[in-house]
C-alpha cells in the first residue's frame, strides 16, 4: 500500500512539474509579446493634433522616428481626413506586419481674418452685412452679421460693426462706416448728352429747395470722356458726395476705304478709315493677322473701338505690289571747298522714295583731303528697304587760298565777342547777328558763289558783298555763336538767291539778312510769312521744299 501511495505522490508531483514548466513557458511568451508589441507600438503617435488648414498629413507624419517605414493600411482612404475641417479622424497604418490605429484631430483656433469697406448708399437702401466685405479668409465657413444694425432712417455717417464667425465659433470684430445720403448716389449719363440737373440728383418726388445747391462745378466735368466723376451736393450746410458716370453705349459711326501699298512695308490700320464719328476718342487696330509680305489683294478686318468698349468691325481690300522703284537723290551737286574746310557731306541733301520713310543714304569714294588742294570724287547711293537703289557722283575741289576757315572763324570770333554776351537769350543772340550784318556789309555784285570761306571773309574783313556773301557772312557768325543753322537757296527762275535756316529749339526758320529794295527784316520768319513775301515780289524766296527740312 504504502508503494503505491508513494508511486501516486510522485506522478502528482511529475504533473505538478509539468504545469508550472508550462505556466512558465506561456509567462514568458506573453512577456516576449509585450515586450514586441511595446516595441512596435511605440513606433507612431496614436493620437496627433493640428491646426485647420488646407495642409497634408502623411503616414510620415504619425512615425516618432523618421528613420522607420510605414504607410497607409490597405484599404484605407487618406481622402477622408479633411485637414480645413475641425473634427476628429481615424487613421489606420501599417509597418511590417504591425497595424495600427490612430486618430487624427484638426482643431480651429484662428479666428478668421477680413477686409472691409466704407459704404454710401441713398436713403432707404438697406444694404447687408456682406456688403460691407471686400475679402474673408478662414479655413471653415464664415458667417457675417452686424453687432448693431445701423440706422437706415438716419442720413449722413455712422459707425457699423461686423462679427466674422467661422465653424468652430472664432469670432473676428470689424469696424467700418456706412453714409446714408438724401441723394442718388449716382447719375448716369450717356456721353456726349447734357449735363444733368440738380434735379437729377434728387430722389424721387423731391424738389430742389434753396437749402439744397451743388459744390462741385459741374461744368468742369468733360461729358465726352468715359469715366466717373465725383459730385459733392450741400443739404442744410452738410455736404454729400454723389457721382456723375458718363457712360458710352453707342458704337463709332465708320466708313472705310480701300488702301494700296508695298510688299514689306506695314500700313497702319488708321489709313483704311475715310471717316469717324463718336463723341469720345477711338481707337483704331486689325482684326486678325494682315500679310505684308505678299503681292495681291487681300481682305482686311478694321476694328473701330471707342472709349466705352463700344466696337465696329469693317472691311476693307488691301492690295500689295512690290517696290521697283529707286530712291531719288536730290542737292548733291559739285562743290569747291577751301583748304582746311571742314565738310558736311549731307547738307542739303535730300532722298525721297515711293514708299520707304526711311531711306539708307551712305557716301562713298574718295576721301576728301581739305588739307590737300585737288579733285575728288564722291559718290552719294540711296537704298530703300525692298534693295532698290541710285546713285549719283559729284566732284569736291579743294582750292587753296588766302580764305581758311581758321582765319574767317577767326574773325567772325571777334565780332561775336562785340555784339554777344553769355546773359543773352537764343534769340537775342540772333538779332545781334542779323543786325550786324545788315549794318556792316555794303551790297555789290560779285561772281564767286563757290567758296564760302571766300565770301565770308569779304563779308567780315571788307564788308561787302552780294547774297552769297551776306549769307556766309551770317552762317560763319552763327557756327561761332552756336547756333543750328543752313544754307538754303531759290530756285533759279533768274538769278539764284543765298539766305540761312535757323533753329533755336522751336523748329528751322527762315534768316535773311541781305537787304532789299522793298525792305524787310526777315529775321526768324515763318514760311507762311516769307512764302506770302515772296509771292508778291517775284517769287525771291521759292525754294526746292523738297531739299530742306520743313519750316514751321
Amino acid at each position: 500500500m504504502r508503494r503505491r501511495r508513494y508511486k501516486i505522490r510522485s506522478q502528482k508531483k511529475y504533473y505538478f512539474l509539468l504545469l508550472s514548466l508550462f505556466l512558465v513557458y506561456v509567462l514568458i511568451i506573453g512577456l516576449l509579446a509585450c515586450l514586441v508589441y511595446r516595441f512596435y507600438s511605440s513606433r507612431v503617435y496614436l493620437s496627433c493634433s493640428i491646426e485647420a488648414g488646407n495642409v497634408e498629413i502623411t503616414p510620415e507624419d504619425f512615425l516618432k522616428k523618421a528613420s522607420k517605414k510605414i504607410k497607409y493600411s490597405w484599404g484605407f482612404d487618406p481622402s477622408s481626413i479633411q485637414t480645413n475641417k475641425a473634427g476628429t479622424y481615424p487613421v489606420e497604418l501599417s509597418s511590417g506586419l504591425f497595424r495600427y490605429h490612430a486618430s487624427l484631430t484638426v482643431v480651429d483656433t484662428v479666428p478668421p481674418q477680413g477686409e472691409v469697406r466704407e459704404l454710401t448708399v441713398e436713403y432707404g437702401a438697406r444694404p447687408m452685412p456682406e456688403e460691407f466685405l471686400v475679402s474673408v479668409s478662414d479655413v471653415e465657413e464664415v458667417k457675417v452679421y452686424f453687432v448693431d444694425k445701423p440706422n437706415y432712417a438716419k442720413t449722413g455717417r455712422q459707425d457699423v460693426t461686423l462679427f466674422l464667425e467661422d465653424a468652430a465659433g472664432n469670432l473676428t470684430l470689424l469696424k467700418t462706416k456706412l453714409t446714408i445720403i438724401p441723394f442718388r448716389v449716382s447719375v448716369e449719363i450717356e456721353a456726349g448728352s447734357k449735363l444733368p440737373t440738380l434735379k437729377d440728383f434728387l430722389m424721387d418726388g423731391e424738389e430742389a429747395g434753396s437749402n439744397v445747391l451743388f459744390v462741385t462745378d459741374l461744368s468742369s466735368i468733360d461729358v465726352n470722356s468715359v469715366g466717373t466723376y465725383p459730385v459733392v451736393i450741400q443739404k442744410d450746410a452738410v455736404r454729400y458726395e454723389s457721382k456723375l458716370i458718363v457712360k458710352d453705349t453707342t458704337p463709332p459711326e465708320v466708313t472705310v476705304r480701300d488702301v494700296a501699298g508695298y510688299t514689306g512695308y506695314e500700313v497702319a490700320p488708321e489709313n483704311f478709315v475715310s471717316s469717324a464719328k463718336d463723341v469720345t476718342s477711338l481707337t483704331v487696330e486689325y482684326d486678325g493677322a494682315v500679310d505684308f509680305s505678299k503681292a495681291g489683294t487681300q481682305s482686311v478686318s478694321i476694328l473701330v473701338r471707342d472709349e466705352g468698349g463700344n466696337a465696329v468691325k469693317k472691311e476693307a481690300k488691301l492690295t500689295l505690289k512690290q517696290d521697283l522703284e529707286a530712291p531719288v537723290i536730290k542737292g548733291a551737286q559739285d562743290q569747291v571747298i577751301a583748304q582746311n574746310a571742314t565738310i558736311n557731306y549731307k547738307n542739303g541733301i535730300k532722298v525721297t522714295d515711293n514708299c520707304d520713310e526711311n531711306v539708307t543714304l551712305s557716301v562713298t569714294g574718295d576721301v576728301v583731303n581739305t588739307k590737300v588742294p585737288g579733285k575728288y570724287s564722291v559718290t552719294y547711293v540711296a537704298t530703300d528697304k525692298a534693295g532698290n537703289s541710285s546713285s549719283v557722283t559729284v566732284t569736291f575741289s579743294v582750292v587753296k587760298g588766302e580764305y581758311d576757315i581758321e582765319t574767317v572763324y577767326a574773325l567772325a570770333d571777334e565780332v561775336i565777342a562785340q555784339i554777344i554776351t553769355p546773359d543773352m537769350s537764343s534769340y537775342d543772340k540772333l538779332s545781334a547777328i542779323f543786325w550786324w550784318v545788315r549794318k556792316n556789309v555794303t551790297y555789290v555784285e560779285a561772281d564767286n558763289k563757290n567758296d564760302w570761306c571766300k565770301a565770308a571773309y569779304s563779308g567780315l574783313k571788307n564788308h561787302k558783298g552780294d547774297c552769297y556773301v551776306y549769307c556766309m557772312t551770317s552762317r560763319a557768325l552763327l557756327d561761332r555763336a552756336g547756333i543750328k543753322n543752313m544754307v538754303i537757296d531759290t530756285i533759279p527762275l533768274r538769278d539764284v538767291h543765298y539766305w540761312n535756316l535757323v533753329d533755336i529749339g522751336e523748329g528751322w526758320r527762315h534768316f535773311d539778312t541781305t537787304p532789299r529794295r522793298a525792305g524787310g527784316d526777315f529775321l526768324y520768319w515763318d514760311d507762311a510769312r516769307i512764302t506770302e513775301y515772296s509771292n508778291a515780289h517775284n517769287n525771291s524766296h521759292i525754294y526746292d521744299r523738297e531739299r530742306f527740312p520743313d519750316v514751321k
